[in-house]
């Protein structure tokens, strides 16, 4: 039996009241919580009713406006407290929206991995160009930046194309992401390669 069935099957308003520390008279009426309730105005049995401000509901219903709490909480509390056993297992149709969605963040990780991938090694090959221009008086200071550059490009290619794990790629690919765009913008309009400023961070724009 599912949780809500389970709950409305052994827990009654009135027993749901008096769990909340009221105490039905012998007409079975407690003073409404739910407005200022100088007389007994609130019918309580199997489901409650006030005759004062129409409150109504059953059980989960009383639980969750008394303690302020969603109705699966409610019928939680009730379940646990009362010892009523049900049906935990995630209905079908929402284990299948999960492996929808997990599949559909795994395609969009792999997509911007390999983007990175591609980014990354255009980079490379723009700066290894770059390094190996003559040196000439008016060019040290640039052909230095080019050369500590790409070794470090040199260094991210080769752990993150090369040698990574598919797991390693998805640890590191914020790193390497932000490592790409500051070079990229370091070399502004020089940089012919393509920007990926707006590819995101992996995970950031899917929920589970």
């Amino acid at each position: 039996m599912r949780l809500f069935e389970a709950v409305k099957a052994n827990v009654t308003a009135s027993q749901a009241a008096a769990y909340c520390g009221f105490t039905p008279n012998r007409s079975k009426m407690i003073c409404c919580p739910f407005h200022n309730d100088k007389h007994p105005s609130m019918k309580v049995d199997k489901r409650y009713y006030c005759f004062g401000c129409g409150e109504y509901g059953d059980a989960i219903d009383f639980v969750a406006k008394y303690y302020d709490l969603s109705l699966k909480d409610a019928a939680m509390k009730l379940a646990d407290d009362f010892g009523i056993d049900y049906d935990r297992k995630i209905p079908a149709s929402i284990e299948i929206k999960r492996a929808q969605i997990k599949q559909n963040q795994d395609r969009l990780q792999k997509e911007q991995i390999r983007d990175l991938c591609k980014e990354l090694s255009e980079l490379h090959s723009f700066l290894r160009e770059k390094k190996q221009q003559p040196v000439t008086n008016g060019n040290f200071t640039i052909l230095k930046s080019y050369i500590d550059d790409f070794e470090y490009v040199d260094y991210l290619y080769e752990h993150y194309i090369l040698e990574a794990s598919d797991q390693t790629r998805k640890q590191d690919y914020k790193h390497v992401l932000e490592e790409v765009i500051r070079i990229e913008r370091k070399y502004g309009k020089e940089y012919n390669g393509r920007s990926i400023q707006n590819v995101g961070i992996v995970g950031e724009k899917q929920a589970i």
